[in-house]
């Protein structure tokens, strides 16, 4: 794609951010240093590195829960924080975070009764509506009338990543949201969401520890070294976009996570 094409299409732009905390011994450690990240409308964009090297923090900064202490992030022109409160940002992190007094689709359209958006009956019929269409999409349908523990480890995934679909995203963050899922659930979960993500055209930052995750789901995958976090490189994943678990035998595939992991090590 050319630098024309990808200047026309600039979705988020993070520009030198660096980031500093104070430890629990009260001495200064810098979690990120200098990170440049430009991503495309409709592109999901994939963020690996050792544990520890910022890729949580930085996805808490492009959210606008964390403020850089350098640079800046922008999100079509404004600040992440101005363009959460449009209700154009969802977050969904490692463990699903349901509440269990509240039924599947209960726990779905939380949102909405959050952010106040069901006034009317007409407008509460909609939101009931989506959520019955995103619990069809997911895979979760008999299952809307059931507790959390009630359901597996990839069920629970799939409600949380429905809820943060409910208010109809341009931006969907995701923290190592398949982590402790079993290999097999894992890849059924990456087949089903990389068809949900590319027909609802959304715009998703991933953060994951694993290579083969990064290179199924992403257009393209930030590598960033140890301690202070920076981008060491980006790769782009030249595979088709529809992809199934017979694209995970491809030799392209196994080629490109070769690649990252050699940038890893």
């Amino acid at each position: 794609m050319s630098e024309e094409m990808i200047c026309e299409t600039l979705f988020l732009k993070s520009n030198q951010v660096s980031h500093f905390y104070e430890n629990s011994s009260g001495n200064c450690t810098q979690a990120l240093q200098d990170v440049s990240i430009e991503m495309q409308s409709g592109e999901i964009l994939a963020i690996v590195g050792a544990s520890g090297c910022g890729k949580s923090t930085l996805l808490r900064i492009l959210a606008g829960l964390v403020q850089p202490t350098e640079g800046n992030v922008t999100i079509e022109g404004i600040s992440p924080l101005k363009y959460q409160r449009s209700q154009k940002i969802s977050f969904a992190f490692q463990k699903p975070l349901l509440f269990p007094w509240r039924t599947t689709i209960q726990n779905i359209m939380l949102p909405m009764e959050i952010v106040s958006r069901s006034i009317t009956l007409s407008e509460a019929s909609k939101d009931y509506d989506r959520a019955l269409y995103l619990i069809k999409t997911l895979g979760l349908s008999g299952f809307e009338n059931c507790y959390p523990h009630q359901l597996s480890g990839g069920m629970l995934q799939r409600a949380a990543i429905a809820r943060a679909l409910m208010t109809e995203p341009k931006l969907l963050l995701l923290d190592e949201p398949f982590s402790a899922l079993d290999e097999i659930t894992r890849e059924n979960l990456w087949i089903d969401f990389s068809r949900i993500w590319r027909t609802q055209n959304l715009s998703v930052v991933l953060v994951t520890h694993s290579t083969q995750e990064a290179v199924f789901l992403s257009d393209r995958v930030c590598v960033m070294s140890h301690r202070p976090g920076t981008i060491q490189a980006v790769l782009p994943i030249d595979l088709p976009s529809f992809r199934d678990r017979e694209t995970m035998m491809k030799s392209k595939f196994l080629e490109l996570c070769e690649k990252v992991k050699n940038y890893l090590s």
